[in-house]
């Protein structure tokens, strides 16, 4: 089932995020940052985000927070502008490839183009060939926009970005969204 995420899902949020880069970025980023990652830091970051307005979703199995897509208009343009963006998509580690992502890609998709939106972009790791190949199942294709994340003062990840067009809400096909 996926939920609208509120500002008291940023610490499940926060954790599973972590716990995403753990599995995901050991061979970008040191073992020291990936291992002593600040959980409250990175919750009140979430917070924050959910209180601007960020939107959220989130795949809950039972009592946690098995995935989340985080959305919004797209950053760095004018808000004239038809960009829709993912911000960030994760799913728990153990419970990948069992259709989440595509889950969640797919009601962000619905969220932009309930607003209108005529573009979808995202920014992905450069390195990350398995979400690489996954949004390009979802119809992306990297446009040759590339930038570097600063994550600390020395360590970074290169990013690529990611576009398609947007189709009509009526095309989607996947479950509702409560909250």
């Amino acid at each position: 089932m996926l939920v609208r995420a509120r500002e008291d899902d940023a610490e499940r949020i926060a954790g599973l995020h972590i716990a995403s880069w753990q599995a995901t970025y050991k061979a970008e980023l040191s073992e020291a940052l990936l291992q002593h990652q600040d959980h409250a830091a990175r919750t009140a970051e979430w917070r924050h985000l959910l209180a601007e307005g960020v939107v959220a979703l989130l795949a809950v199995e039972g009592d946690g927070v098995a995935g989340f897509v985080a959305c919004g208009p797209g950053r760095g343009t004018p808000r004239s502008t038809a960009d829709w963006e993912i911000y960030n998509l994760h799913v728990d580690p153990p419970r990948q490839g069992k259709g989440l992502g595509s889950q969640l890609f797919d009601a962000a998709v619905e969220r932009g183009q309930e607003r209108g939106a005529r573009e979808l972009v995202l920014w992905v790791v450069k390195t990350n060939c398995v979400a690489r190949e996954f949004y390009e199942r979802k119809g992306m294709r990297w446009d040759g926009g590339e930038q570097e994340h600063a994550v600390t003062a020395t360590e970074r990840l290169a990013e690529v970005r990611y576009r398609r067009g947007l189709t009509a809400p009526h095309e989607r096909a996947s479950g509702p969204i409560t909250g």
